[in-house]
């Protein structure tokens, strides 16, 4: 294998590359702080807050149920903070 492949595939798995989250919060407000708090503790690199007030689709005891005037947030982060930015949220 090449030099540049192999060494391109240690970075891989050391989580080298970025990640994309997105989720939904109840308000704008909400949306703010939380990016905040994420920047503040460098588990985030760019964050997107999107007031399309959207609704949320999905299923609850085999009914379906939603929410709506949602605000969507979406953040970018690094392969290997992905956990920790689940364990923030």
């Amino acid at each position: 294998m090449p030099q540049s492949l192999a060494a391109a595939g240690e970075e891989a798995a050391a989580g080298t590359g970025v990640s994309d989250v997105s989720f939904t919060v109840e308000s704008r407000e909400a949306a703010e702080n939380l990016a905040s708090k994420l920047f503040k503790q460098e588990l985030i690199g760019d964050a997107q807050i999107l007031d399309g007030w959207y609704e949320r689709m999905f299923m609850t005891y085999k009914k379906q149920a939603s929410q709506d005037h949602l605000v969507k947030m979406k953040l970018l982060t690094q392969d290997a903070k992905v956990a920790d930015v689940f364990k923030f949220i």
